[in-house]
């Protein structure tokens, strides 16, 4: 194929690593040039947009992929991209991935529903099925020429390297278990027991107990205790479980954990309630121990907002409110731990 034929081009920002080689891999497959990334389009959040925007005037070829996590650290969620990329056309040429969080049903929804055609939890050249099909499927429709070429994508896809110094919680996943994070969430949830638990005196509702998920990791994939305590905390780093107290990391012990996961939560409309939620909660300067916390809302009565609009329990409305942290909409105002029913300060973003 001579440089003349390549039309099409792609910018990509995922992480550095198995995501990002994957994708070079896939372009190079399909016969899209991979245009080098540029850190002045990340220099000032507030920009992003504009810079976006003429680049894409610059390269009206170019196709772009973003990992949601890598934009937040840089001060845009989701809601912010949005406001940034009024046009529809310019969205339609997004393709996006959560690799630092889990991607459910009800997540994809709200994403899609504000715009964006694609989003995946990640692109590995393990998971053929999930995040890496979808990234082929987009890029084909990008250039349907591109779709000649697809059978040379397994030959390209065994020169990505599988190792890191640095394995992401995603990608260890993978690794040790052959599933991605979310499918692997799917068997723990159908083969470990979950049900109402006490402990001193206290009640804790569908939940399950730490050790037996290792147990079952161990015997199901043929880990030994540390693999699959890794399993088990990257699964909890990527907020598909926690701890019935958020006190606890993943262990071989009897501790109380829950997974993140609610069919009820799914069949929620994401984007209403995140408006809804919004502009009913309040939201006002608050007090602790004389130190101030400007427009800050309390994360009980957060919860509490949404289960009752929306007719859902408890565990399902702080289920939502732990997605939209998830994808950086909302944050505990010191940052020392995540969205808790209690009586926690959080601010919006």
């Amino acid at each position: 194929m001579s440089a003349q034929e390549i039309t099409q081009c792609v910018y990509s920002d995922l992480p550095a690593g198995i995501s990002q080689s994957t994708v070079a891999a896939m372009t190079n497959a399909l016969g899209f040039a991979l245009f080098p990334s540029d850190r002045n389009l990340f220099k000032l959040p507030s920009e992003f947009g504009e810079k976006l925007r003429a680049l894409a005037l610059t390269h009206p070829e170019m196709s772009f992929i973003f990992d949601l996590g890598r934009l937040a650290k840089l001060g845009l969620n989701i809601i912010q991209l949005r406001a940034q990329i009024e046009s529809a056309d310019l969205r339609n040429r997004i393709f996006l991935c959560n690799s630092e969080g889990q991607m459910s049903i009800g997540t994809r929804g709200f994403i899609q529903a504000l715009g964006f055609p694609e989003v995946v939890a990640d692109v590995d050249p393990r998971d053929g099925f999930g995040g890496l099909k979808s990234l082929s499927d987009w890029l084909c429709r990008q250039a349907p020429r591109a779709q000649e070429r697809v059978s040379r994508l397994p030959a390209f896809l065994k020169t990505v390297s599988l190792t890191s110094g640095n394995e992401k919680p995603r990608a260890l996943v993978q690794r040790l278990s052959g599933h991605c994070a979310e499918l692997l969430t799917a068997d723990l949830i159908k083969h470990i027991e979950v049900r109402d638990r006490s402990y001193h005196l206290k009640g804790y509702p569908t939940c399950f107990l730490s050790n037996e998920a290792c147990q079952y990791l161990q015997q199901k994939f043929r880990l030994v205790e540390t693999q699959a305590l890794a399993v088990g905390n990257a699964l909890q780093a990527l907020g598909l479980i926690y701890h019935v107290a958020h006190e606890q990391n993943f262990a071989n012990q009897g501790l109380f954990f829950r997974f993140a996961s609610s069919s009820a939560a799914d069949q929620l409309p994401a984007l209403d309630v995140w408006h809804s939620f919004t502009t009913q909660i309040e939201i006002k300067d608050r007090t602790y121990l004389a130190k101030e916390y400007p427009k800050s809302m309390i994360g009980s009565e957060a919860v509490s907002q949404i289960a009752k609009q929306w007719s859902v329990h408890r565990l399902d409305a702080w289920i939502m409110l732990h997605r939209f942290e998830q994808l950086g909409l909302l944050e505990h105002v010191t940052r020392d731990h995540g969205m808790i029913d209690g009586n926690f300060y959080y601010c919006l973003n």
